[in-house]
């Protein structure tokens, strides 16, 4: 059995939230704590099929035939066996979205052998921890990774800290922190960071370099892996201002792909001469190599950013922000904070003096350098912001939503006419 009962129904309680969460996006009802079943009048025939969905795809169950017993036999219980039925007769693959929160969400399929080499490496090397304590859902692939397979493989316990509880527990001698920049962040802020004996995995976003040093300085291990739903686990760091190695079964396929790796899996001698198994996977970031096995990322080529853990496209915000019918241009960028890395939007009203004109680029007379935010009216635009706010709310999740507006009659643009940066 690859994944233990009680945790199995963790990964269920995750999923189906978090899908009935996003349902509710922008809607009067609340948001879902539990799994609901059909006696709890909130969940209508809609919220219990895309629930149903939503599992099946995760956990290919369609391949099995026992998808219908999901809407049959909607109980959290029965899925549970429902589930365990399924791993067990075809329990091959799993399937996991990426965490963006713009646009259309992508599906990204893995076997589960080559999960569980990855989880074989970290058993092997993280010693025997005590108990794992978890800051991130189970239900996307690090958290899959560490809080379901890594502890069902080393079976031991699962603690729940999400929220206020990871800043207000105390961490005993052996604890494994599964965490991610954000959460760390504010227990360095609170004071509440853990020190020797703890050791700590941080994923979803680049831990920032003074944040590992503050961690590695009080004692606690800190391993900082570097993957994605596409590729699962690459490379892990584990000093500071060090570039990540490749885990040990990944190998760069040729110095001219930069981005290209191989992966060996390990498969019985039976199944051909050769008992390692070739793949490529291709990684979501340019990176800069280091020699044959270490590397930096640079930046997304798809041109995401991460927002707390999230991948967010600011075109596809800026997209949604412009549509509104006071918009007459916009701008959306990331910014850093104290509190990390938020959007940032910068909006051109339609009723602002030459507003229609000042989507182009910046005429000679200017040079583009001119007070863009000037002869703005104010409560119009806050206005404007208020109703953006809704609406992007209603559509986005957290981590996309601008943090920030800045009005103005023209998109900032240097003397060449290309947009620039403004100041919040």
């Amino acid at each position: 059995m690859i994944l233990r009962q009680d945790i199995l129904e963790r990964v269920l309680q995750d999923l189906v939230v978090a899908e009935l969460n996003e349902l509710r996006r922008g809607k009067r009802k609340g948001q879902a704590q539990s799994i609901l079943t059909p006696h709890d009048e909130s969940l209508d025939s809609f919220e219990l099929y895309t629930a149903a969905a939503a599992v099946s795809i995760m956990f290919h169950v369609h391949e099995t035939g026992l998808e219908d017993l999901l809407l049959a036999r909607p109980r959290p219980q029965d899925w549970v066996d429902i589930l365990q039925r399924s791993l067990n007769q075809s329990g091959h693959r799993v399937s996991f979205r990426s965490s963006g929160s713009t646009g259309g969400k992508t599906l990204h399929e893995h076997r589960l052998t080559d999960l569980m080499q990855e989880v074989e490496y970290f058993a092997s090397t993280l010693g025997q921890p005590a108990q794992v304590i978890a800051t991130v859902p189970s239900h996307h692939i690090y958290g899959f990774l560490f809080t379901a397979l890594l502890p069902s493989r080393l079976d031991i316990p699962v603690i729940e800290a999400r929220g206020p509880a990871a800043v207000t527990r105390s961490y005993d001698d052996r604890d494994l922190l599964v965490s991610f920049p954000f959460a760390l962040e504010r227990m360095l802020h609170f004071g509440s960071l853990p020190g020797e004996g703890v050791t700590i995995v941080c994923s979803t976003a680049p831990c920032p370099p003074e944040l590992a040093a503050a961690i590695r300085s009080r004692g606690a291990e800190l391993i900082e892996i570097y993957g994605s739903s596409e590729t699962a686990g690459v490379g892990i760091r584990r000093e500071n201002g060090k570039p990540y190695s490749l885990l040990p079964y990944l190998e760069r396929a040729s110095a001219t792909e930069p981005t290209a790796l191989i992966r060996r899996e390990q498969r019985p001698l039976e199944q051909g001469r050769n008992p390692y198994a070739e793949r490529i996977i291709n990684l979501p970031d340019d990176v800069e190599w280091c020699g044959s096995r270490d590397f930096r990322p640079l930046r997304r080529r798809d041109g995401a950013v991460q927002v707390g853990g999230v991948n967010v496209y600011p075109d596809k915000v800026c997209e949604l922000v412009k549509r509104h019918p006071m918009v007459a241009a916009a701008a959306v960028r990331p910014c850093v904070t104290k509190d990390g890395v938020r959007l940032k939007a910068f909006v051109v009203p339609r009723t602002a003096k030459g507003a229609l004109a000042s989507t182009g680029p910046p005429d000679s007379a200017s040079g583009g350098k001119g007070d863009s935010t000037s002869e703005v009216n104010n409560d119009h635009t806050s206005q404007i912001e208020h109703q953006l706010r809704e609406l992007l709310s209603a559509q986005l999740e957290a981590a996309a939503l601008p943090a920030f507006y800045t009005f103005g009659t023209e998109i900032p643009r240097d003397e060449l006419g290309k947009m620039s940066d403004w100041q919040i």
